[in-house]
């Protein structure tokens, strides 16, 4: 993993404007240490957490994540990264693409669904 642990700016967006930088599957590994609780979080923060990152639920599945959108470089990054429940697995994603002009920002989860989709992880 190449953490670089590099956080200069306020704590509530250093993951956006500051020096650090994360990769896709980092993301992913950390989102599955959070899904598993493999922190040393409280169970009541997880239960917090978990419940505040659903997007969608419904019968079939539960789709659970978080956007970002990183405005103060050029260009622009934006996020969408998170995990879908399904009665047969647990499906991990992590999307990240340029944003060009503020309405490519509602593509980071028209992708994510369109490959779901595609995959025939959800309908």
């Amino acid at each position: 993993m190449n953490l670089n642990k590099m956080v200069r700016t306020s704590a509530d967006n250093f993951w956006l404007e500051g020096d650090i930088r994360i990769s896709a599957k980092e993301q992913i590994d950390f989102l599955k240490k959070v899904y598993n609780e493999e922190y040393n979080f409280k169970e009541d923060y997880y239960k917090i957490l978990k419940d505040l990152m659903v997007e969608e639920k419904n019968s079939e599945y539960t789709l659970s994540g978080k956007t970002g959108w990183a405005q103060r470089i050029n260009p622009q990054i934006g996020w969408h990264v998170g995990y879908v429940e399904t009665a047969k697995d647990t499906w991990f994603f992590a999307c990240n693409l340029d944003i060009r002009q503020n309405s490519d920002a509602e593509y980071r989860k028209e992708i994510v669904l369109m490959y779901l989709k595609e995959l025939n992880i959800i309908e």
